[in-house]
């Protein structure tokens, strides 16, 4: 726009001059026109209420690194002149892209996820220019969408360790029913399937109904994933090592399903693939932070860590990995180089993952 700005000065400097040496009506009709037809032009925009409808077509998933088509459709007169900023914000990273689309009507454009996380693609404003490009206003364009970029599930050979825990436990889960008949988990209703040394005979006869116990979770039987997302002085979270760490998450956890365990990621039971693939859009839509205490420390805070595996997956070593110990076994997966003091901490590769000959012992 500037540089029509300038174009017009300099046509307006020259009119003016050739008005003031030949002092004619043809020079005051040029210069009339030169000065009157963008006034009235940009007068024109000022008054006229512009309003731009868009729609964006955004594919709901894409691998990191892999080119997603997206499509920007705006609606309005044609003779508008416009320029819609198009930005891609990667919530989980905080990292953004912008492109601009020019013009009514429809745009295509590429979306690269640079990083696993939920993109945040937004339009506008618009910027709308008069017929001459001289003047401009905005013009707010409601249209956004989200692209999820989803870590990847690689492969791995996996065992659980014995560790020093018995399979009694005085914690049990809140959330999710298990086989141990000391602990009663919650009475319900009856329902064709239920095994019948589960029916609660005293409270059936006394309420007339089949009620069914089920069994409490010891917690010492499941495994506690835990991701590193918050950056501690002296450290950071790179892109690159927050991918790695994001595939061992998927990829640790997908193991443990197979292998008939319920790994706990965020206080939620993960007993399928499925249950993994619903966290992915949560999770990768909070943002990394930076902060004093890690998630070690956050979780050694809430209590006495009562699970028989720990694995922490990080980017840098956690200084206070050992805080979690309590008679069990905790691992540090680590997405770069050092060792985690008082634990064990396992280095792991990005292209030994990817090529699906990672064996680990957690």
């Amino acid at each position: 726009m500037w540089k029509n700005r300038v174009a017009w000065a300099f046509l307006c400097l020259g009119a003016l001059a050739a008005y003031v040496f030949e002092n004619g009506l043809g020079t005051f009709l040029l210069l009339t026109l030169c000065l009157g037809l963008p006034l009235v032009s940009g007068l024109a925009l000022a008054l006229w209420p512009v309003k731009l409808r868009g729609e964006l077509r955004v594919p709901e998933l894409a691998d990191r690194g892999e080119a997603a088509e997206c499509h920007l459709r705006l609606a309005g007169p044609r003779l508008l002149r416009v320029r819609c900023p198009i930005t891609a914000q990667n919530r989980f990273t905080g990292e953004s892209a912008t492109i601009c689309a020019a013009g009514v009507g429809e745009t295509a454009f590429i979306l690269t996820p640079a990083h696993c996380g939920s993109y945040r693609v937004t339009a506008g404003p618009a910027a709308v220019y008069d017929l001459l490009g001289i003047f401009k206003k905005t013009s707010l364009v409601a249209a956004a969408g989200t692209l999820l970029a989803p870590p990847r599930t690689c492969p791995l050979a996996l065992e659980l360790a014995q560790t020093g825990t018995g399979a009694d436990s005085e914690t049990y889960s809140s959330v999710r029913p298990g086989a141990d008949p000391s602990e009663t988990f919650r009475i319900r209703d009856y329902v064709p399937g239920d095994s019948i040394r589960q029916i609660h005979w005293k409270l059936s006869e006394k309420t007339g109904k089949t009620l069914i116990r089920d069994f409490g979770l010891p917690l010492v039987n499941q495994t506690l994933l835990l991701l590193e997302t918050t950056a501690i002085p002296g450290t950071s979270l790179e892109g690159e090592a927050m991918d790695l760490c994001l595939d061992l998450l998927a990829s640790v956890g997908s193991a443990l399903c197979a292998m008939d365990q319920t790994p706990v990621v965020f206080d939620t039971p993960i007993q399928d693939p499925a249950d993994l693939a619903e966290l992915w859009p949560v999770l990768l839509s909070q943002p990394l932070a930076e902060g004093s205490q890690t998630v070690c420390g956050r979780t050694a805070a809430e209590g006495l860590c009562t699970y028989a595996h720990v694995a922490v997956i990080s980017p840098y070593p956690p200084p206070d990995g050992a805080s979690l110990l309590n008679g069990n076994r905790v691992t540090v997966l680590l997405a770069g180089p050092g060792e985690s003091p008082g634990v064990e901490t396992i280095p792991i590769r990005a292209d030994l993952l990817q090529r699906g000959g990672l064996e680990l012992v957690l």
